[in-house]
């Protein structure tokens, strides 16, 4: 496979854009969060999941890299994902 195309596959894929692309499905196909939540509240909802799913993680994840915990933000070994991983449950 190319490796720019498995680059690619793995960012879009990426689990903290899972969440953000959960919303959008429930959002934006014939469900009853559609109807019900009115769209300033359907953007509150966007903003609370992006802030508390990717930002406050990422922020965490480049802090720990700034300490030293983190030596890359590939995170190629299990200690080395332990803390970034625990840091994003919380955040989830």
């Amino acid at each position: 496979m190319n490796p720019l195309l498995s680059k690619a596959i793995s960012w879009v894929f990426h689990p903290l854009l899972m969440p953000i692309f959960g919303v959008f499905l429930i959002f934006h196909y014939n469900t009853y969060l559609q109807y019900s939540i009115s769209h300033d509240g359907q953007k509150a909802i966007y903003t609370i999941v992006i802030i508390s799913t990717l930002i406050f993680p990422i922020i965490s994840v480049l802090v720990m890299r700034l300490g030293g915990y983190v030596k890359s933000l590939e995170m190629e070994t299990m200690e080395e994902r332990r803390l970034p991983f625990l840091a994003t449950s919380l955040f989830y």
